[in-house]
């Protein structure tokens, strides 16, 4: 039974000519039933978006590197035993801001009713804000790898973060996690409090 679920699953990936992230993230915003603002909307008084939980949802699909990355390694002093690992994006590229032509495309995948004046706008918004992140890329990690408990993360969200990345309603606060760039992670979340969650789940569209 293995090796023919391995034979189908093997199958499944060799028909699959190129990877579509579009419709990966409308099937799983389809199954997490994920309410997103539309990237050419305005704010909604009537709308409520959680950010937070859209990045978490986003990550236990296989979505890492966004703001941050989340990994699970071997333990430095138990390398028997697995342990979060929270750092900024350093995988492949790290994080790679979003080009105009990126943009370009993703719209015109939405079909977006734009116009060259409502697309520079929200080009405009989106660079500024990838810029600012970008920044943060350049901070060192001078402190090194901190083992911390859940209850003591430094970023108020992460708990909440993680509890939805796995699945759980609470997290054990005892837990112990590895949280790379302090410096980093503090400064990320001086920056995501400038914005609104309106803003920030329209950048994760």
């Amino acid at each position: 039974m293995f090796v023919k679920k391995v034979h189908a699953f093997y199958k499944s990936c060799i028909r699959v000519q190129q990877f579509d992230h579009f419709s990966y993230v409308d099937w799983m915003k389809a199954k997490e039933n994920i309410k997103l603002p539309k990237l050419w909307t305005g704010r909604s008084s009537r709308s409520h978006y959680d950010w937070v939980q859209t990045l978490a949802v986003m990550r236990r699909y296989g979505l890492n590197g966004i703001f941050i990355e989340e990994m699970m390694i071997h333990r430095r002093d138990d390398n028997t035993k697995t342990i979060i690992d929270l750092d900024k994006p350093v995988e492949g590229m790290g994080f790679v801001p979003l080009t105009y032509e990126n943009l370009q495309d993703l719209l015109r995948y939405l079909d977006m009713p734009s116009n060259v004046k409502t697309f520079e706008k929200l080009w405009q918004e989106i660079s500024e804000f990838e810029q600012r992140l970008e920044e943060l890329q350049a901070i060192e990690d001078e402190e090194g790898t901190k083992l911390v408990k859940v209850k003591d993360l430094p970023l108020p969200w992460l708990n909440r973060y993680l509890a939805t990345v796995f699945d759980y309603t609470l997290l054990d606060p005892n837990m112990e996690v590895y949280v790379q760039n302090l410096e980093y992670m503090q400064q990320l979340y001086d920056l995501l409090k400038k914005y609104s969650h309106h803003f920030v789940s329209r950048y994760l569209e």
